[in-house]
């Protein structure tokens, strides 16, 4: 890779920034290598390309596959499917370590997945990443990650539960939401600037099937994950909207639910949802009665029989909690109560100070074209971008947050300064000679030098797809 940026903003002299962001290189290289590695990175090893498989779902020369299943299904380890704009069905990615991005780069068009995509039992050493889905149309969850114990990676997605199903004549009636996203005893998931929304609850349907509560936004089992710059919200509960049934609306969904396990959470908004309607019921007996709007969702929080432990790491997140539901028009009923903030047992919350750093690589992009990073934080401090051929997940309170790239195969790239809005874009010519039909994934992250303290901070991750300039 060949790097060029602009020259530094800053209203200092310019020798003064040029002396300053050589000092910053060396003790920030030196203090990244000593604790991570205990020594210098160089150039991204093992940059191997990998096979890619064209899917479109309109055909045309060139396109491997109409659907992704089948795509799915002819893929192996370490091939990349690249999807263009339609519309497609669900995949299950059993132990199998690929890479789907949608090939949207050009803002137009979108590729959407009918029906919740899963992956499952991914072997230690592999990766899956998906990358600009929109996921519609779940069955249950939005997406499920289950018993993987390699790198996902999940950006630039979105994915909403699936509403509950109260039918009386359901063999098995479950009418609560389903969780947007759903990750289970999971070593390595990565989120980054998605959105995921819990599945509503079941709305009451007189003699036909009850109401339930809102799904939670993410629900995380004996899993380390990490979010970073998403949005999180619990589903709504279902409504009872009746004058013949005099109950509480359905509980919004919680927005965060973690069962056990480790999360970090950086930048992301995280709401509760919002409680269903009440009804009422009217009893020559009795006389009126009715049921209140249902209570709104924990922001972050666990549910009845969750055990725990956990523990949730917080950097720059705004946390709603979910409103209460309204009773039914005209009934003397109240309003649900407002969810609370946290509603946790067995689970610590902890927060680290200070802001959140975005980032941002721009993919997937062709060999020979350019590549376009964007990151933001707070300004003036100093940025080292790090770019690698594998991820990783660990938790280090030392650098803020959770480290998302391989060390020992990242080299590094100098933004400089961010500047007073705190937004940088970095540019970078890409020449890496990719053969015919194939392509590489890079795994981005950048790391900051935090004025006026000096601290060490990570920010997001991002993947940078490059291609074979034809395809």
């Amino acid at each position: 890779m060949r790097y060029r940026t602009s020259t530094p903003s800053s209203t200092r002299p310019l020798h003064l920034v040029t002396v300053l962001e050589r000092v910053l290189t060396t003790v920030l290289t030196s203090a990244v290598a000593v604790h991570l590695c205990g020594t210098a990175v160089a150039a991204p090893s093992a940059m191997v390309d990998s096979n890619v498989l064209v899917v479109d779902d309109d055909g045309g020369v060139g396109v491997n596959f109409l659907d992704l299943p089948a795509a799915v299904a002819a893929a192996t380890d370490g091939e990349t499917l690249l999807v263009k704009p339609g519309t497609y069905s669900a995949f299950v990615l059993f132990d199998k370590g690929i890479d789907i991005v949608a090939d949207t780069s050009g803002g137009t068009g979108t590729v959407t997945c009918n029906g919740g995509p899963s992956i499952r039992q991914l072997s230690a050493g592999k990766r899956a990443t998906l990358r600009g889905l929109k996921i519609v149309n779940a069955n249950e969850a939005g997406l499920q990650i289950k018993s993987c114990a390699g790198d996902v990676w999940i950006e630039d997605c979105k994915m909403t539960g699936a509403q509950g199903d109260g039918t009386f004549t359901d063999p098995d009636p479950h009418p609560n939401g389903y969780a947007g996203a759903e990750i289970a005893t999971s070593a390595r998931v990565v989120f980054n600037r998605c959105t995921i929304t819990g599945g509503l609850g079941a709305d009451y349907l007189p003699l036909v099937g009850i109401h339930g509560n809102g799904g939670p936004g993410v629900y995380v089992r004996a899993s380390s994950v990490a979010l970073y710059q998403c949005a999180i919200k619990g589903g709504n509960g279902g409504s009872v909207a009746d004058d013949d049934a005099p109950w509480s609306g359905g509980d919004g969904g919680i927005g965060l639910q973690v069962f056990s396990g480790e999360t970090m959470c950086s930048g992301c908004t995280i709401a509760g949802g919002i409680g269903g309607m009440g009804g009422e019921d009217f009893d020559i007996f009795v006389g009126w009665s009715c049921g209140d709007g249902g209570s709104g969702g924990a922001a972050i929080g666990q549910a009845y029989g969750d055990p725990g432990p956990g523990d949730v790491q917080l950097r720059d997140c705004t946390l709603t909690p979910g409103a209460g539901g309204a009773p039914y028009p005209g009934a003397s009923c109240s309003f649900g109560q407002a969810g609370p903030i946290f509603d946790v047992m067995s689970v610590s919350v902890a927060t680290f100070a200070g802001d959140a750093f975005s980032h941002l690589a721009v993919s997937p992009m062709r060999d020979g074209g350019t590549a376009f990073f964007a990151m933001k934080g707070t300004p003036g401090s100093y940025a080292v971008l790090g770019i690698s051929t594998a991820p990783t997940l660990f938790l280090d309170p030392f650098l803020g947050g959770t480290i998302l790239i391989d060390v020992a195969s990242t080299a590094l790239l100098y933004p400089g300064f961010l500047p007073f809005s705190g937004a940088k874009q970095v540019i970078v010519s890409v020449n890496l000679g990719i053969a015919a039909s194939q392509g590489l994934s890079l795994f981005t992250q950048p790391i900051f030098v935090v004025p006026p303290t000096f601290e060490l901070v990570v920010g997001a991750g991002s993947v940078l797809t490059v291609l074979d300039p034809n395809l």
